[in-house]
């Protein structure tokens, strides 16, 4: 188990049971005493969590991560309509582009059929499959490595490295929640170290992101104002973040709900 994926599994643990050991969790993940004290340790300086005698405890509630096809009906509609508004405006032949695997931007798949010679690179899974329509005129490529269930994406160091290696003209992009204090947020620690790979590899930056997301945070940040470009939201949002948006120069397109 890597580190990160460790850490993560702390932070399930703390979030079900509210208060932890550090022998429960040695005896749970299998390490050290010692190894549990030093992820306490980093988690409690990421503002994660509190170290007690022995244990921890959480600080605050997170917005926990659904399996992917709960998050793929939630908002389906506006999702779609987004994923609509992105794949038909801001795409065009030839390109290079990055999809990132939440349900959000796979929705886009099913609108890039009439385009000719893209290349896309996907971390999702289901979104892979939802591209194979775009076969024999495009190229679609998935970088690999660590499956994650749940969310039905690959993470982890061989993806990271992948993003590392390549540049892209454009990203679309997504996340579960954003607040002003800690920006744009999601649940799993290894999702949003991969969030971070793949802006630093592609040149415009484009988030697809529904109204109902403002105000929520999640787990562990992803990206902050100043990684984008473009953010595609519907007409719910609410006027204190559109403000604060353009004032931090990015682009806000409000796509009416079909």
């Amino acid at each position: 188990m890597l580190p990160e994926e460790r850490r993560q599994k702390i932070l399930e643990n703390l979030e079900d049971a509210k208060v932890v050991s550090i022998q429960d969790l040695s005896d749970k993940l299998n390490v050290s005493e010692m190894t549990i004290r030093r992820d306490l340790g980093i988690l409690e300086e990421e503002q994660l969590l509190k170290r007690t005698r022995g244990g921890a405890l959480i600080t605050q509630s997170f917005s926990k991560e659904p399996q992917f096809e709960i998050k793929l009906s939630k908002q389906g509609s506006v999702k779609e309509t987004l994923a609509h508004y992105a794949a038909t405006k801001l795409v065009n032949n030839d390109e290079v582009i990055i999809l990132e695997g939440g349900t959000t931007v796979s929705n886009m798949a099913k609108f890039l059929t009439p385009y000719r010679n893209l290349t896309i690179i996907t971390n999702g899974l289901h979104t892979l499959n939802a591209l194979q329509d775009l076969l024999p005129y495009n190229t679609l490529i998935c970088p690999g490595g660590i499956l994650r269930e749940k969310a039905q994406t690959f993470v982890g160091p061989i993806t990271e490295r992948y993003f590392q290696e390549f540049h892209a003209m454009k990203l679309f992009l997504s996340a579960t929640g954003y607040t002003r204090e800690s920006g744009f947020t999601d649940p799993n620690m290894l999702e949003t170290q991969l969030k971070h790979k793949m802006i630093q590899s592609a040149a415009q930056k484009i988030v697809l992101f529904d109204s109902s997301k403002f105000g929520i945070r999640s787990l562990s940040p992803a990206f902050s104002l100043s990684d984008i470009n473009i953010l595609i939201t519907d007409e719910g949002i609410p006027q204190e973040f559109l403000t604060e948006f353009e004032a931090n120069s990015i682009k806000v397109i409000k796509v009416p709900n079909i």
